[in-house]
């Protein structure tokens, strides 16, 4: 038994490496092609530059259609994210024949292979992670920390080697990073792709014990939906806030500075992830935490996890609107919000993938995409700009903590007892 155990270890971490990696390049190509498709269509003077300036929004809103539609026709993730990968490569050559040849019609063709292929690619790569794991595995909201490293490590990545790649070759040299990006990660992902096709996932049945109704299972989603819409809107109107220290424009007045800039801290900070470098160094540290609580096992407390996350934003809030900030005291608070981003965000996807049973896998993962693309847009519109506003967002922030933490109990018995 011990040596079986050892054996499937052994080979979910291989999964999980090969889907890091991928997630690894994947964001690389993600979070420089915002800065990239805004400078390049401004610079060719095509048509619809404004709504170009904000198509990173599509992949988030039509994530929840297509995760319906992925659970209605039971698709296999691992080819769904390949077909991602793939639409993304097609894209971004098209976009480097467009470079050469500098036609509209070839340009908005390359944005269009792009977005498709994000939106596909997404959920699917968190959906694939998830089922990499029984759900009542203590291991769940360690693999989607890790995941959400690879993702910020990534957005550092992109941006600095695709700025490098622009001033140093122009146009032809940052798209090609692009390519690379995408060609790397379908490569590594397709020759894996057998260790996958071999997995046999565990049973994601519907949640059968007796204290559980659907009543409840519906108002953990909805608990779980305002839980990443405060935190987003709060994030995104913080670091706002936070950008007027650096002269950095707000992230809705688009990302020149990524493709000028050759400080990493000024990249990470500009960019849509904006905390990547605080995170980089912070998620290590709470993965050994992690390691070390499962090896002594400990219970991991997820819920007292996100609420804590949540009331480190209400705090974060109230203070930005009742003190003016100085000098070094702004990252203070870039600490604070990473270390609440670090709690919330892959604990309520390891919550979702966890609650998920086989019919409702990519709806709900997708879910949290779409709130996440509501909750940034939100921020960027600037109606929590004001300092009353700014109190509600803390006063919501700060209620849905306490909805979490009251009735911890009863969220948790939706949940499979860990092992």
């Amino acid at each position: 038994m011990d040596s079986s155990k050892r054996v499937d270890d052994r080979e979910r971490s291989v999964r999980l490496n090969i889907l890091l990696v991928m997630t690894l390049w994947a964001s690389c190509f993600s979070f420089f092609l915002g800065p990239l498709l805004q400078d390049y269509w401004q610079s060719h003077h095509y048509p619809f530059a404004e709504l170009v300036g904000h198509l990173y929004a599509v992949p988030f809103i039509l994530a929840l259609p297509a995760g319906m539609l992925a659970d209605r026709l039971q698709l296999r993730p691992a080819q769904m994210i390949s077909l991602g990968l793939s639409l993304e490569l097609i894209g971004s050559l098209l976009l480097l024949g467009d470079s050469r040849y500098g036609h509209s019609g070839m340009a908005l063709a390359a944005v269009t292979f792009i977005i498709g292929g994000q939106v596909v690619l997404r959920p699917h790569a968190a959906v694939l992670l998830g089922l990499l794991y029984p759900r009542n595995d203590r291991r769940l909201e360690t693999a989607f920390t890790a995941f959400y490293l690879s993702v910020n490590l990534g957005s550092l990545v992109g941006p600095l080697v695709g700025g490098a790649m622009f001033r140093q070759y122009g146009w032809n040299g940052a798209i090609m990073t692009l390519v690379g990006s995408a060609a790397l990660a379908l490569y590594g992902f397709s020759v894996s792709q057998a260790a996958f096709s071999r997995l046999s996932f565990p049973l994601r049945g519907v949640h059968a014990d007796a204290s559980t109704s659907r009543r409840k299972f519906t108002l953990v989603v909805l608990l779980l939906g305002a839980t990443l819409l405060c935190f987003w809107v709060a994030f995104y109107t913080l670091s706002d806030k936070f950008r007027i220290f650096f002269t950095l424009p707000p992230s809705s007045a688009g990302t020149q500075p990524n493709l000028q800039s050759d400080n990493l801290f000024i990249q990470g900070l500009s960019s849509e992830s904006v905390t990547p470098l605080f995170v980089a160094f912070m998620a290590p540290m709470l993965l050994a935490a992690m390691r070390f609580s499962i090896k002594a096992n400990k219970s991991q407390r997820m819920v007292a996890k996100v609420a804590g996350g949540l009331l480190i934003c209400a705090l974060a809030l109230v203070t930005t609107s009742a003190i003016a900030m100085v000098g070094r005291q702004v990252y203070g608070y870039y600490i604070a919000l990473s270390a609440a981003e670090l709690l919330v965000v892959p604990t309520v996807m390891a919550l979702t993938s966890s609650i998920s049973n086989q019919q409702t896998l990519f709806s709900l993962m997708s879910g949290n995409y779409l709130v996440a693309g509501i909750g940034i847009l939100l921020a960027d519109s600037g109606i929590f700009s004001s300092g009353g506003t700014l109190w509600a967002l803390a006063a919501m922030s700060a209620v849905t903590a306490i909805l979490w933490l009251s009735r911890r109990k009863s969220w948790e018995s939706l949940l499979p007892k860990p092992s």
